[in-house]
C-alpha cells in the first residue's frame, strides 16, 4: 500500500531545554540523590539540595519496596506507606511538591496503596477513611477506575466514600468542560467537534513541531466544507476521522457515537494479517464462519468484489490513524478491513491453502459460538521451556494473573514471553513479569510533554519540551525467574506492551525477537465531542532509558523473525519457533 501524501509530523523538538530557569519548577532537577539514600529526617529543617526530581524518585522507589511487602500482607509494607506519607508533609517537601505536580500526586496515591493494603489487612474502616482520603484530594482524577479495582470495590458502599466519589465526580466534570453535548450532530455540532480536534492536536500533540503546524492549520480549513456538508451524520464523522488520521498516530483518534458505529461499521470475527504480501486468515473463533468456508491459512483475494489492496487503499486506510506503516497495517489489513454496514454481509474472494477458490458471504453479525482465548496463557513445554502469552495489559486482573503464572512458570528452565498481540492498557500491569526478571531496579521510559498552556505560550515557551521523571521499578526478591528469556514483538505489539518491551531491555536479560512495534506508547487525553461521540489525542512522547526513539518509528527487535504464508498454513510460528532455538529447545 502506498503511504499518504501529507504528514502532519516528522519528527522531533530534539532541543534540550531542562535547564531552562522558567521551567526550573517542573523539569526533572539534578542532584541531591546522596541526601535522600543517606536518611534524609521525616521532620525538622529542609535537608539541603533536595530537589523535586529527588524527592518523587524517592518516594517512588519507596512505594515500589512497601507495595512487594503490602500485598504479601505484611504490616511492614503499611508502615513504610505511612512513613512516605509523613514525609510528604514536611514543610520543604510540601513546597517541592506545591511547584512540581508529579510530586503532590504522590500523596494521593500513597492513600490508595493505604486504602488497598489495609483492605487487604481485613481493617475496612481505616481502608474507607484511606480511600475517602485519596478521593478528596483536588489532584484526584476520574474516580471510574475505583469501581475496576478488585481490592478498592468492596469499600464502594461505606457513605463516606460515597460522598467522596460524588465530590470526585464533580470536580472532573467542572475540570473537562463536558457542556458540548448533544446528539443531533447538525452543522453546528459537526464544525464545533472539528474545531474542538483541531484545537487538542494543536495544543497537546507533542509532536507536532512549529513547522507541522501551519500545515495542520490548513488542514482544518480544508476539511470544515468536507464535515459541514456531507449527506449524513455518519459520514461526516467519517470526514472527522479522516482529519485525524492526518496526524499519523494510533492514540489520536475519533469515535463515533456507539449508534452509528452499530449500524455503519461492524465486522465479523475474523482475523486477518498481511503476511509475505497477501492478506492472510491467521484465526477464525467461530465454528459455524469456518462452515462457511472460511479457514485459517485462506488467502482474501477480493472484498465485495473488488482486489483487496485497492479496496483498503480507497474504503479503509485514509481513515486509520497510524504511527507507522506497520501499524497501519495492522490497523487497515486487521482490526478494520472487514468492518461495514450491519445489514450488509461481506463478500470474500478466498483462495483456500489446498488453492481452491471459492466466494463466501459473511454476515457482519456476531455469531453466537464465538470462542474467545484467554487474555493470559502459559504452559511449560516438554523440552522444559516455559511460554507466558500475555494479550492485554488493561483488564484490572491482569496483575493478580500475571503473578500466579510467573510463580507457576518459575520452575522453568528458559521462558520465552509473548507479546505480540498485545494492544497495551496500564504500564504497571507487566510489573510482575518486569520484577521477576530484575536483578536490580530498572528504569521506565524518558516522557516528556509541550509546555503548550496560555501560561508558557505568553513567554514564548509554546512548544517547548518539559521532560517528566520515568521512576525506578523495584524487583521482586520474593519470586525470581533466573533462567534464560526472550520476548516477543510485533506491529500489534502498542502502548503499554512497548513500555514492556522497552523495559524489558533495560533489564538485560534476554532478547527481543519478532518484528518492530507499533510505534505509540501513548498517554492520551480523552474528551467528549458534540453529537455524542469522542476523541483522544497523545500528550507525551516517550524514549527509552538510554534516548532511543521509538514513538513514531517503533521498538526495534534484537533478532527479526517474520511469520509467513507457509508457516500458518502448515501450522508453524517461526516466530515462537526461533526463541525455542534460541533458548536451547525444540520446536513444535
Amino acid at each position: 500500500m502506498t503511504t499518504r501524501p501529507v504528514r502532519v509530523r516528522r519528527h522531533l523538538l530534539r532541543t534540550a531545554l531542562a535547564a531552562c530557569g522558567a521551567l526550573a519548577a517542573w523539569t526533572p532537577l539534578a542532584g541531591a540523590q546522596g541526601a535522600l539514600a543517606q536518611g534524609a529526617p521525616e521532620q525538622g529543617a529542609p535537608a539541603p539540595g533536595i530537589t523535586a526530581q529527588a524527592a518523587y524518585e524517592h518516594v517512588q522507589a519507596e512505594r515500589a519496596r512497601a507495595e512487594l511487602r503490602w500485598r504479601a500482607r505484611d504490616t511492614a509494607g503499611i508502615a513504610m506507606l505511612e512513613a512516605l506519607q509523613r514525609y510528604l508533609q514536611r514543610p520543604d517537601i510540601r513546597d517541592l511538591a506545591n511547584g512540581y505536580p508529579f510530586l503532590a500526586n504522590r500523596r494521593t496515591n500513597i492513600a490508595l496503596d493505604l486504602a488497598r493494603a489495609t483492605q487487604l489487612r481485613g481493617n475496612r474502616v481505616v481502608a474507607a477513611r484511606w480511600l475517602s482520603t485519596a478521593l478528596s484530594d483536588p489532584l484526584f482524577g476520574d474516580p471510574a477506575f475505583v469501581s475496576r479495582d478488585s481490592l478498592l470495590q468492596p469499600l464502594l458502599g461505606d457513605s463516606a466514600v460515597a460522598r467522596a466519589i460524588d465530590g470526585a465526580r464533580r470536580r472532573e466534570t467542572r475540570r473537562l468542560g463536558r457542556t458540548l453535548r448533544s446528539s443531533s450532530f447538525d452543522v453546528d455540532d459537526r464544525v464545533a467537534a472539528l474545531s474542538l480536534v483541531w484545537s487538542e492536536v494543536r495544543h497537546s500533540y507533542p509532536d507536532l513541531d512549529r513547522g507541522a503546524i501551519p500545515v495542520w492549520d490548513s488542514l482544518y480549513r480544508a476539511t470544515i466544507p468536507r464535515v459541514r456538508d456531507a449527506a449524513s451524520p455518519w459520514l461526516a464523522w467519517r470526514e472527522l476521522q479522516r482529519f485525524v488520521a492526518r496526524v499519523e498516530d494510533g492514540h489520536t483518534n475519533v469515535y463515533p457515537p456507539d449508534s452509528l458505529v452499530a449500524r455503519h461499521w461492524v465486522r465479523p470475527p475474523i482475523v486477518t494479517r498481511r503476511i509475505d504480501g497477501r492478506v492472510v486468515v491467521t484465526d477464525v473463533p467461530s465454528a459455524s464462519l469456518r462452515a462457511l468456508g472460511v479457514t485459517v491459512g485462506a488467502v482474501v483475494d477480493s472484498i465485495d468484489g473488488e482486489a483487496v489492496e485497492p479496496y483498503v487503499a480507497r474504503v479503509i486506510a485514509p481513515f486509520e490513524s497510524a504511527s507507522t506503516p506497520q501499524d497501519l497495517a495492522v490497523r487497515a489489513y486487521g482490526y478494520a478491513m472487514l468492518r461495514g454496514p450491519v445489514d450488509r454481509p461481506v463478500v470474500l474472494s478466498l483462495t483456500a491453502p489446498d488453492g481452491a477458490r471459492r466466494r463466501v458471504v459473511v454476515p457482519r453479525t456476531r455469531p453466537t459460538d464465538v470462542v474467545a482465548g484467554a487474555v493470559v496463557r502459559d504452559t511449560i513445554f516438554p523440552d522444559g521451556i516455559g511460554y507466558l502469552r500475555v494479550d492485554d495489559f488493561g483488564a484490572d486482573s491482569i496483575p493478580r494473573l500475571l503473578r500466579a503464572a510467573v510463580r507457576r512458570l518459575a520452575g522453568a528452565r528458559a521462558l520465552v514471553v509473548d507479546v505480540r498481540n498485545n494492544g497495551g492498557g496500564n504500564t504497571s500491569a507487566g510489573f510482575p513479569i518486569l520484577q521477576a526478571l530484575a536483578e536490580r531496579p530498572f528504569p521506565l521510559s524518558t516522557q516528556w510533554v509541550l509546555a503548550s498552556s496560555g501560561f508558557w505560550r505568553v513567554r514564548g515557551f509554546n512548544g517547548v519540551p518539559m521532560h517528566l521523571p520515568s521512576g525506578m521499578v523495584a524487583p521482586d526478591s520474593t519470586t525470581r525467574i533466573r533462567g534464560p528469556v526472550a520476548l516477543l514483538i510485533g506491529p500489534a505489539t502498542f502502548s503499554a506492551a512497548e513500555d514492556f518491551a522497552v523495559a524489558w531491555r533495560s533489564i538485560g536479560r534476554g532478547p527481543l525477537i519478532g518484528e518492530a512495534t507499533g510505534g505509540s506508547t501513548g498517554q492520551p487525553y480523552s474528551f467528549d465531542l458534540p453529537g455524542g461521540g469522542s476523541a483522544r489525542v497523545r500528550t507525551k512522547h516517550d524514549a527509552a532509558p538510554d534516548g532511543t526513539e521509538f514513538d513514531g518509528i517503533g521498538v526495534r527487535p534484537d533478532v527479526e523473525v517474520r511469520r509467513t504464508l507457509a508457516g500458518v498454513r502448515a501450522g508453524r510460528d517461526e516466530v515462537l519457533d526461533e526463541a525455542r532455538r534460541r533458548l536451547g529447545g525444540g520446536t513444535r
